[in-house]
């Protein structure tokens, strides 16, 4: 059984993804990995472009999208590393009880 994805199937995934799924008819894994895509997509675009509108009053435009998106990246790269190691190095050593 050698089937390979095609375009057609790709494209009959996001239509059944997209249109009228919602999570109580039952989630697959296409509609979470898309929904979580689309999530990122916002947590970096929307943080940024209200950046962009703000420093675009006191810089020229060229300038303030730049460090916008360098403000914005650098705040998400020091989230997710506090993210990451915060419970790794902060966190005691789990200590086990037994019971006896």
């Amino acid at each position: 059984m050698n089937k390979t994805i095609t375009g057609r199937d790709i494209r009959n995934q996001l239509k059944a993804d997209l249109i009228g799924k919602d999570s109580y008819r039952g989630v697959t894994l296409t509609y979470t990995w898309l929904a979580n895509q689309f999530g990122h997509i916002s947590l970096g675009f929307i943080p940024t472009f209200i950046l962009y509108i703000i420093l675009s009053r006191y810089f020229t435009e060229a300038s303030a999208s730049f460090w916008s998106a360098v403000y914005i990246s650098a705040a998400w790269f020091v989230f997710e590393t506090f993210n990451f190691l915060g419970p790794l190095l902060l966190s005691n050593p789990l200590k086990k009880k037994y019971f006896y």
